[in-house]
């Protein structure tokens, strides 16, 4: 059990044992909810040499937005021929596909993989996501966000039960910028115990 402890102490686990514990569903749950919320609908680059994505030249200089949702991501996948890809797209591994029937769904399974031992583990390669960038230009911020949702979403699961909302309270509405944040961020809560 990830936090004995603290359970035989009768306390809430500290912010060290929730970040040293290994909790595969936690993790992918966290995950899903960056990719089914679309944190970040947009992330840019400018191209460093001149390229050619997709078979269209891209010149040196160009900004190019990346976008972070719908195809892919949220809908099924826009079909492309192997042809216009680059030897890079055909040839690396970009970690495994997602099953296209459910990817508008919220599943934070799509996460968990087994490992040799049968065990259930968190794969963070498991499908595309971008709400944090990627390579050496991601966001250096990324282990610290991780760490606060993790510590925030189970002191949360630790403490309260969790009641549905009814109304424009329940609503998905978000307002856009550099991320997309939610308009109405209400919770139904109920102290347990």
């Amino acid at each position: 059990m990830a936090f004995s402890a603290a359970i035989s102490e009768d306390r809430q686990p500290t912010a060290e044992e929730i970040s040293k514990a290994n909790i595969p569903y936690l993790d992918a749950v966290i995950e899903e909810v960056l990719r089914f919320g679309q944190a970040t609908p947009v992330v840019s680059r400018e191209a460093m040499v001149d390229t050619t994505i997709l078979g269209h030249m891209i010149p040196k200089g160009t900004t190019l937005l990346v976008s972070s949702v719908g195809p892919g991501y949220h809908s099924l996948p826009i079909q492309v021929q192997d042809s216009v890809r680059s030897d890079t797209a055909r040839t690396k591994y970009f970690g495994s596909d997602w099953d296209p029937k459910d990817i508008d769904l919220f599943n934070p399974d799509r996460w968990l993989k087994k490992d040799e031992t049968g065990g259930i583990v968190y794969d963070s390669q498991a499908g595309p996501f971008l709400s944090f960038g990627l390579g050496p230009r991601g966001c250096f911020g990324r282990r610290l966000a991780y760490l606060e949702m993790r510590i925030v979403l189970t002191l949360l699961l630790w403490n309260f039960k969790f009641r549905k909302l009814e109304g424009e309270l329940a609503s998905y509405s978000t307002t856009e910028a550099v991320t997309v944040m939610p308009k109405f961020c209400y919770v139904g809560l109920e102290r347990v115990g």
